[in-house]
């Protein structure tokens, strides 16, 4: 952890006023605002950056109270509180038209007679954080029930949303749909099911639908996830990318334990249904250690699995903070193709591809709606190859470019290490 990452993380526990527990940031020397040099300041603002944070920091940190002439060192220096406004406007301005198009797409789903979830940033950031614009977003994601898929797209293509896949192909191995708004270019991402039922860690369509919440949302009725559903999927999500969206994960997890009533033992139970004990306990853990957010103490034993060691923790806590060269944090890459490279040995190597790329019968039946019974089902075969082979390659070639660069080799191998143990059920 660098100097930038110790400030950064100091500033969010003093926005949420949280004191530094027993962790991976407890050694950290930044005890107040004014133990970070101006010089240092820049970094720090670029951190923020990096890791979608700087919204909230401006917002948490420009109206407090200016210290008398005494104590000068402890304002943040104008250039610095300069550029965390400008992403703050920046980041408003950008959500108020993203809502906008996630109003017309909830209206639309709603007069179609489908009921909506709405997942991550446009529930986060309207009913967590209960201003738009301290949560960056990339794009719009709603859940939907599968039986509604059809009525959805028509609803979708209604309020100026075209799809971008062929449906067939966008049915072969995916969870989702992407629709793009013909004007504006905003992606709304419908989803059937939030993870991918390959995974190890399955959240099951019906138990959510069941314990879902309602919630207004750009001023529509929706609904959500439980708090406790809510803080599995953030779990989840984040070990699925490799933790490579930084702290921002882990930020929201904290802002849903202050804001929702989570009840833990529905969490641990949950959690224990949808064999997400790794991911959610590593959620809880580096939230905890990182972000100074204390949960009960059998909240984590009864979680923590049987195999998890420091090493997984510190592996994380790697992947989180991992310094780009510049820029944004980047998505920690295609977690099936992470995984692949970070098993080991041939065989088992061959059979994570070979299942991907040869799925069941049945499923290729359902795919093209064909009866399992039909012989015609062989001869969609290639097609569903094909359409595996477009969606993978990119991810593939981005692999193996990064693991060409020395630099990066080992912090690659420890995120697939880190990967493969957590995609191993049991």
């Amino acid at each position: 952890m660098n100097r930038p990452q110790e400030a950064l993380l100091f500033l969010l526990r003093e926005a949420r006023a949280s004191k530094p527990v027993s962790g991976l940031s407890d050694a950290s020397p930044i005890r107040s605002i004014s133990d970070i040099s101006a010089e240092e300041w820049p970094l720090v603002v670029a951190e923020a950056h990096r890791h979608g944070l700087s919204p909230y920091l401006y917002f948490k940190f420009h109206s407090r109270p200016r210290p008398d002439e005494h104590a000068p060192e402890s304002v943040i220096p104008e250039s610095a509180l300069a550029e965390l406004r400008q992403a703050y406007l920046r980041n408003a301005m950008v959500n108020l038209q993203r809502f906008h198009y996630l109003e017309a797409a909830l209206l639309a789903l709603a007069a179609a007679g489908v009921p909506v979830i709405v997942l991550k940033g446009g529930y986060l950031a309207e009913a967590i954080y209960g201003n738009i614009a301290l949560r960056v977003m990339s794009d719009l994601d709603i859940l939907v029930k599968p039986a509604d898929v059809s009525k959805s797209d028509s609803a979708l293509r209604r309020a100026g949303f075209a799809p971008a896949e062929n449906r067939v192909e966008a049915l072969a191995d995916t969870n989702e749909f992407h629709f793009y708004h013909r004007k504006s270019g905003e992606l709304v991402e419908l989803h059937v099911e939030p993870v991918d039922a390959d995974y190890p860690f399955y959240m099951k369509t019906e138990d959510l639908w069941a314990a879902a919440v309602p919630a207004r949302i750009a001023g529509v009725e929706a609904m959500s996830l439980s708090p406790e559903d809510l803080l599995i999927y953030q779990g989840i999500h984040a070990a699925l990318h490799s933790y490579g969206y930084g702290l921002r994960a882990f930020f929201d997890a904290a802002a849903i334990v202050d804001r929702l009533p989570v009840d833990w033992h529905v969490l641990i139970d949950r959690t224990r249904k949808f064999r997400a004990e790794k991911p959610v306990w590593m959620l809880l853990s580096l939230t905890r250690d990182l972000l100074g957010l204390l949960f009960p103490n059998e909240v984590l034993s009864t979680l923590r699995p049987p195999d998890a060691t420091q090493a997984h923790l510190e592996s994380a806590a790697k992947a989180v903070l991992k310094e780009d060269e510049g820029g944004p944090r980047r998505d920690g890459g295609n977690p099936k193709v992470i995984l692949f490279f970070g098993r080991k040995g041939l065989l088992t190597k061959f059979s994570l591809v070979f299942h991907k790329a040869f799925p069941s019968w049945r499923k290729v039946a359902g795919l093209y709606d064909l009866s399992p019974y039909s012989p015609l089902v062989a001869l969609h075969y290639p097609h569903c190859l094909w359409t595996r082979i477009k969606r993978f390659a990119p991810a593939i070639r981005a692999e193996v470019a990064a693991r060409r660069k020395d630099a990066e080799s080992a912090s690659r191998k420890d995120v697939a290490s880190l990967m493969d143990w957590m995609m191993r059920s049991g």
